[in-house]
């Protein structure tokens, strides 16, 4: 618990912030024209800019492989937790 309470979760940290595209960019995943004034979504970690057709897969794919992690971890505490009710004395 004490972990916990030091390690409390702020908001969602997202792999991906949209962005106003203010020059012409490519895209970095399809190389599809980004024009000035359109939508795009840059990678926080590369600074690549992705147009909105890749963008939304790249988040999907990060979101479903998160949702499996949390669920192993899940999984793990469970576990972790079951095996203390079972120990004897």
């Amino acid at each position: 618990m004490r972990w916990a309470e030091r390690h409390a979760p702020s908001n969602p940290l997202v792999p991906f912030s949209p962005v106003i595209t203010v020059d012409r960019v490519t895209c970095a995943s399809c190389g599809r024209a980004i024009h000035p004034n359109q939508r795009a979504l840059e990678a926080r970690e590369s600074g690549d800019r992705l147009c909105l057709t890749c963008g939304r897969r790249a988040l999907m794919q990060w979101a479903d492989r998160r949702r499996l992690e949390a669920a192993a971890a899940r999984r793990l505490a469970q576990d972790l937790g079951a095996g203390a009710e079972t120990r004897v004395a």
